[in-house]
C-alpha cells in the first residue's frame, strides 16, 4: 500500500472512518515536503459496481466495475510534517449504500500538478 518517492515524504492513513455524510481520516504525514508546500488528495473510491447497461454495443449486458471514484478533492496544502484530519464529503445517499465495500486513498503532491510524493490507502 505504502509508496513513496526517494528521500520523499510518506503519508499513513492511522485511521479513517465514514462520518455521517463525510469520511473522517486521520493522517500522518513525515520527511521532507518541498519548500512551497504540498497538496493533499483525497479520492474515496467504491470497490466494485454493477451496471444494467440500457442502449448501445452492451445492451441488455450487466457490465461490473472495480475501484470506482466516488470522489475526489483536494483536501489541503500541507507545508510541515506531523498529523492532520482530513475531512472528505460524499455526494448525497451514499453513506446509506450498506455492504459496500469501499476504501480512502490519499496522496501527497508538489503543487500545480506536480509529482506524486506518497500515497498510502487504507478500507472504510
Amino acid at each position: 500500500h505504502k509508496a513513496e518517492a526517494e528521500n520523499g515524504p510518506t503519508v499513513s492513513i492511522i485511521s479513517a472512518k465514514l462520518d455521517g455524510d463525510a469520511v473522517s481520516a486521520t493522517v500522518s504525514f513525515a520527511g521532507e515536503l518541498p519548500k512551497h508546500g504540498a497538496d493533499v488528495f483525497a479520492v474515496v473510491a467504491q470497490d466494485e459496481t454493477t451496471e444494467h447497461v440500457l442502449r448501445g454495443e452492451n445492451k441488455g449486458r450487466t457490465l461490473s466495475h472495480a475501484s470506482v471514484a466516488r470522489v475526489l478533492v483536494k483536501a489541503a496544502r500541507i507545508h510541515e510534517a506531523g498529523e492532520s484530519t482530513v475531512r472528505v464529503a460524499l455526494p448525497s445517499g451514499f453513506a446509506a449504500t450498506a455492504g459496500t465495500r469501499r476504501h480512502l486513498i490519499i496522496w501527497v503532491q508538489e503543487p500545480n500538478a506536480g509529482r506524486v510524493l506518497g500515497v498510502d490507502t487504507k478500507p472504510l
